[in-house]
């Protein structure tokens, strides 16, 4: 999964999503790809490397659901942090997608400044935040404008949305950055449960603290401060999260969420 378009939020492939979705259809295999209306489809794709085609299965899994390696015939793909320099494979540096190549756009329809904007010293600027690991593979972070700024911390939504859906008791789940005098914005997830679970809105934070903080994924800032619990997410035309809409029905989310941690 990848952007619509630039000022829209970016996707990724949750690894529970992907367990799930396979238990419903046993003979479907589903990975992880990138693109945008400027790009071709699967400019970057998740594919194994041939030394890890015998790896187990949950293994390979967790490959597939990276947003992967660029393999289209000339596309150069890298992840550059505020300099334009290229971040370590650490998984860990968070930066933006460029590209350059045949299959990305040249330039939007009679408007040069945003033309100007997305393409900066030769490279197309997707705003779209990354990391890479050590086998070179990127992996989605989130929308720039998405990420919740927190302090001087950035908490990437994508990777708490990711973890969260891995919890059986999940359907889906997103989350958006809440206005805080102290902090600017603090973590709110809004989760919907599968139909059969009393699980509380507590069980989130207790999730992600054992799944997440124990286990080195995540932080401990970066847990959420409120849980809503909501009938359904707000998505777009092809079934992304819709931070845009979140956001502008944020006081009527936050009246639904129970806090479950200070801040």
């Amino acid at each position: 999964m990848g952007c619509e378009q630039p000022d829209q939020h970016s996707g990724a492939l949750p690894l529970g999503l992907k367990n799930k979705a396979e238990k419903l259809f046993p003979h479907m295999r589903a990975s992880s790809g990138y693109g945008m209306s400027e790009t071709m489809a699967g400019v970057i794709t998740a594919v194994l490397k041939r030394d890890m085609e015998n790896w187990p299965k949950e293994e390979i899994d967790k490959v597939l659901v990276k947003t992967g390696l660029p393999m289209l015939p000339a596309i150069d793909a890298r992840v550059v942090d505020e300099k334009g320099q290229d971040v370590p494979h650490d998984n860990e540096t968070i930066g933006e997608i460029i590209l350059r190549g045949h299959w990305i756009t040249e330039q939007y329809y009679k408007d040069p400044e945003k033309t100007a904007q997305a393409w900066r010293g030769g490279w197309f600027h997707t705003g779209d935040a990354a990391k890479i690991d050590r086998e070179g593979y990127i992996i989605i972070a989130d929308r720039i404008t998405d990420v919740i700024r927190s302090g001087s911390e950035m908490v990437p939504t994508v990777l708490l949305e990711n973890l969260t859906s891995n919890a059986d008791f999940v359907l889906e789940a997103t989350y958006v950055g809440v206005p805080d005098e102290k902090w600017g914005e603090i973590p709110m997830a809004l989760v919907k449960k599968t139909s059969d679970s009393n699980k509380k809105e507590e069980d989130i934070l207790t999730f992600l603290q054992t799944e997440g903080v124990d286990k080195g994924k995540i932080t401990k800032w970066m847990l959420p401060v409120y849980v809503a619990f909501v009938d359904d997410i707000p998505k777009t035309s092809v079934g992304k999260y819709d931070k845009i809409a979140v956001r502008k029905q944020i006081e009527e989310f936050k009246a639904k969420a129970k806090k479950v941690r200070s801040a």
